[in-house]
């Protein structure tokens, strides 16, 4: 909920100041301020939300890849002893 409340937060204080306007040259710092707060906060839910599938996915992969890896060896390993018989 805390993070749902910055979010809007950040959202409706940036939508103001966009709002503003003006004739001014260079960079406008409040701007740049909230456009960087409002990357942050994006990354931070992306990273919240996304965290724990993406381990899991990760983890299975791994484990896939290792009986993979397991069974290469085991049947290699039969073949050679097959060989000697």
């Amino acid at each position: 909920m805390k993070l749902y409340l910055y979010s809007l937060i950040a959202i409706i204080s940036t939508s103001s100041l966009y709002a503003a306007g003006g004739a001014k040259h260079g960079i406008d710092w409040n701007t740049l301020g909230g456009s960087i707060f409002n990357f942050v906060v994006f990354i931070a839910i992306i990273v919240v939300f996304t965290k724990k599938p993406i381990k899991a996915a990760l983890k299975k992969r791994k484990e896939e890849m290792e009986a993979e890896i397991n069974m290469a060896s085991n049947s290699r390993n039969f073949f050679i002893f097959r060989d000697f018989l």
